[in-house]
């Protein structure tokens, strides 16, 4: 049987399921393809070194990062990468997934040893990504990156500014959206509404600001609960979902007593995934106010932008150029304003309010270009026209 091995820079299943690459390993799994995933393990994560999980075989290498100097975890970066390359030139597969640039060079390596394809996931601008840490590794990863492309068959990036980037170079790319499936999408009556509304505490005709997602005060929701004091007390905040860390939620609880808006703002806390969208139904505007606390953190397109336009959601989001270009400029579903301006966002959740009609057009918008372009429907087509591969036909 065929087989494709996964390199990843954390375990594909826990704490959470890494969707990109479920998604990548279902539409392989689909033509046949048998699945292995050789996973680095950072965290003190309660998991066996080798199981069978799900019709996927995992192996697991475990080994915090030192955190001391670049020269430390250099080596440690070398040791755990040769450890890596070796499982998988053992494991032979018929082609490798690389995911990020931490773990590329792993993929290279067997890759030069098996003489297969080799197929990029880049979920960040990793050499951005470091330089707010360290200008040294930020270089470093930029040659290393330059490095390894030319190794890589076909990349995948989260947006088209890096996608841009790695075909000014001269490497083959695309932008894959890590979006929901249309069928995925429930189908929301307007009695359920009612009964959410019922369900959180809130009236008929109390204007709902949302957020749907991990919760810390890093997201927008900051800035949105001090919006709720410029706003009148019908309008309120529906923060769905919780936090990995239990203090993030906590943060955001103390900031909402500090603006005394304690019956104004409903913490949901963690819920069932299926319900985290399900619930996004009620909000009558969504938002998604990352701050600029980095470059990777500006380039960023967050999954909940589709999760809104597939709920016929307007939203309000960061004025970043990716965000901005999926929402206002592409879909024009909603507006983009600074993250940090409160009378700015106060000016957009405003202006919903008291213009249902053009809330209902921007929702509306949302919804028509998630079906026709971002939904992963339309992504999969993306990911099975890069290369034989992924139709089954490698």
């Amino acid at each position: 049987m065929k087989s494709v091995c996964f390199v990843l820079h954390a375990d594909l299943f826990t704490p959470w399921p890494i969707m990109r690459a479920m998604k990548e390993i279902e539409v392989l799994i689909e033509h046949g393809y048998y699945i292995f995933v050789v996973s680095w393990i950072k965290d003190s994560l309660d998991l066996p070194k080798t199981e069978e999980r799900e019709g996927i075989k995992v192996h697991r290498f475990f080994l915090p990062p030192p955190k001391k100097s670049f020269l430390k975890r250099f080596l440690a970066y070398r040791r755990i990468l040769k450890e890596m390359s070796k499982k998988v030139i053992e494991i032979k597969p018929n082609a490798i997934v690389a995911h990020d640039l931490e773990i590329l060079k792993a993929g290279v390596i067997a890759k030069k040893a098996l003489n297969v394809p080799l197929f990029f996931d880049a979920h960040e601008n990793w050499p951005e990504m470091v330089a707010e840490n360290s200008k040294l590794e930020s270089r470093f990863f930029a040659r290393l990156q330059k490095k390894l492309l030319k190794n890589v068959t076909y990349s995948y990036t989260y947006g088209d500014d890096l996608t841009d980037k790695y075909k000014g170079m001269g490497y083959p790319a695309v932008s894959l959206y890590n979006s929901k499936s249309l069928d995925s999408i429930p189908k929301i009556k307007e009695t359920d509404i009612g009964e959410m509304k019922d369900k959180f505490g809130l009236k008929k005709d109390d204007f709902v600001i949302g957020f749907s997602g991990s919760v810390n005060l890093e997201n927008g929701t900051q800035q949105v609960i001090d919006a709720m004091k410029n706003l009148p007390k019908n309008y309120k905040f529906l923060v769905v979902g919780g936090s990995g860390r239990a203090e993030d939620l906590e943060n955001v609880k103390k900031h909402v007593a500090k603006r005394r808006v304690q019956e104004r703002v409903i913490l949901t806390g963690r819920v069932k995934s299926e319900d985290l969208l399900r619930y996004s139904a009620v909000f009558d505007v969504g938002t998604a106010l990352f701050q600029p606390l980095n470059p990777n953190q500006i380039a960023r397109v967050p999954n909940k932008l589709f999760d809104y336009m597939s709920m016929s959601v307007p939203m309000i989001v960061s004025d970043f150029p990716n965000m901005r270009k999926v929402v206002v400029t592409e879909s024009k579903c909603g507006f983009a304003v600074k993250p940090m301006d409160i009378n700015a966002i106060t000016k957009a959740i405003l202006h919903f309010s008291k213009n249902p009609d053009d809330a209902k057009k921007m929702g509306k918008a949302g919804r028509i270009k998630f079906e026709k372009f971002y939904s992963w429907d339309v992504q999969k087509k993306k990911l099975k026209n890069s290369h034989p591969l992924w139709r089954g036909e490698a």
